[in-house]
């Protein structure tokens, strides 16, 4: 008979090692997720020790999945993140930003323009042209 999740169901040391044994980092952190889960959808289940063990598959397999994600975008340079030519710091960048773009933003940066400050079209149209010679130039 399926059962919700039992108040006195902690993490025993035989699901802390099982845990382990599948390279879960933090089994604890882990369980809290499983526990937070199963109560706030009211999960049933015949045997919780099972459900667990499936959860634990289940996240190793996510972030194997997630490291190798990962690992591609930091290799291929599109984690979203990149440090300003111009900037100290590192600023956030949308990942579809156009190159033109990317370019009128760093100019902005360099030469202290203020960002907030509007532009109308044409001065904006100017600015493009002028950032195109020079990138091309």
């Amino acid at each position: 008979m399926k059962v919700s999740f039992p108040k006195d169901l902690f993490l025993t040391e035989e699901f802390r090692e099982y845990a382990i044994r599948n390279e879960i980092p933090d089994p604890a952190a882990t369980w809290e997720l499983f526990r937070n889960r199963s109560l706030s959808v009211d999960a049933k289940y015949n045997n919780w020790g099972a459900a667990w063990q499936k959860w634990v598959l289940t996240e190793r397999k996510y972030a194997a999945a997630r490291a190798e994600k990962n690992n591609f975008q930091e290799s291929r340079g599109r984690t979203g993140w990149n440090k300003n030519r111009f900037d100290e710091g590192i600023v956030r960048t949308n990942k579809k930003t156009s190159y033109l773009e990317q370019a009128r933003l760093d100019t902005i940066r360099k030469y202290g323009i203020a960002s907030e400050q509007e532009k109308t079209e044409e001065e904006d149209d100017k600015l493009r042209e002028s950032e195109t010679i020079r990138l091309s130039g």
